[in-house]
C-alpha cells in the first residue's frame, strides 16, 4: 500500500538551534502513527510540518501524492481544511462557542448546509458520549468532555489523517483513557490515518508504528 503522507528529509530550526535533522517519515491509510521524545525535542514541530503549518527549512513533505511544503499558504489551509483534523492538548476549541457549535464549524467553513452540519455534529457527539454537553461552552466542562468534544470537531468532516499533539497530557488516567479510546476508536471508523505525539505511554503503547525523536531524528 502506498503511503499517504511521506516526509523526506525534513530539517528545521529556530535561529542558530536546530531542532530537526534529516527527518524521513511514511503513514500510511489508517496507520496510527505515535512519535515519542523528551519535552522540546521537536515533536511538536514536526506534526506542525506534516499537518501543512509549518514549511521545513530543508526537505519536503508529499500528501497524497502531492507536495504540500511548497504550496501557497492558502492552498496548505484549504487541505487542512478538508482534509486533516487536529486534536490539541489544549483542545484549540473556541471558548465562546457551545460544544454543538464548535463541532459543526468544520462542516459550515467546508460549505455544508447548517442543517446537514449540526446533524452531523450531534451525531458525533453522540458517539462520543457527550451529546449532553451540546449547549455547553468550554467553561462548563470536564477536561475530559472538552477533548473528546475536541475529537468530535476533529473528525465530523471525515478527514483522511487526524493529528494529534499530546491529546490527553492535561488529564487525569481515567479521562485520558476515554480520550484516547474515542480518538482511536472513532477515527478508525472514518478509516482515519492518526499522528499522535505524546509523553504517556499508554498512547504510544496502542500504536501501529511507535517512533523516537531524539537529537533532531526519528529512531
Amino acid at each position: 500500500m502506498e503511503p499517504l503522507l511521506v516526509a523526506s528529509g525534513v530539517g528545521h530550526g529556530y535561529g542558530s538551534v536546530s531542532v530537526l535533522s534529516g527527518v524521513d517519515l511514511e503513514v500510511h491509510p489508517e496507520e496510527v502513527v505515535g512519535v515519542a521524545g523528551r519535552s522540546g525535542s521537536g515533536k511538536s514541530t514536526l506534526l506542525h510540518i506534516l499537518a501543512g503549518l509549518i514549511v521545513p527549512v530543508e526537505g519536503w513533505v508529499n500528501f497524497d501524492g502531492r507536495r504540500i511544503d511548497s504550496l501557497p499558504e492558502l492552498d496548505r489551509a484549504l487541505i487542512r481544511l478538508g482534509r486533516f483534523g487536529f486534536v490539541f492538548q489544549s483542545s484549540g476549541l473556541v471558548p465562546e462557542f457551545t460544544a454543538l457549535e464548535n463541532v459543526e464549524l468544520p462542516g459550515l467553513l467546508l460549505g455544508w448546509a447548517t442543517p446537514v452540519a449540526r446533524a452531523r455534529a450531534m451525531a458525533l457527539l453522540e458517539e462520543l458520549e457527550v451529546a449532553d454537553q451540546a449547549s455547553k461552552r468550554l467553561a462548563e466542562m470536564s477536561g475530559g468532555q472538552y477533548q473528546r468534544v475536541a475529537v468530535a470537531r476533529a473528525l465530523v468532516h471525515s478527514p483522511d489523517v487526524v493529528f494529534a499533539d499530546e491529546p490527553t497530557g492535561s488529564l487525569d488516567e481515567t479521562s485520558a483513557d476515554l480520550v484516547l479510546s474515542a480518538l482511536l476508536e472513532s477515527s478508525k471508523r472514518r478509516r482515519a490515518a492518526v499522528v499522535i505525539i505524546s509523553h504517556d505511554r499508554e498512547v504510544t503503547r496502542r500504536t501501529d508504528t511507535l517512533l523516537t525523536l531524539r537529537n533532531g531524528r526519528l529512531w
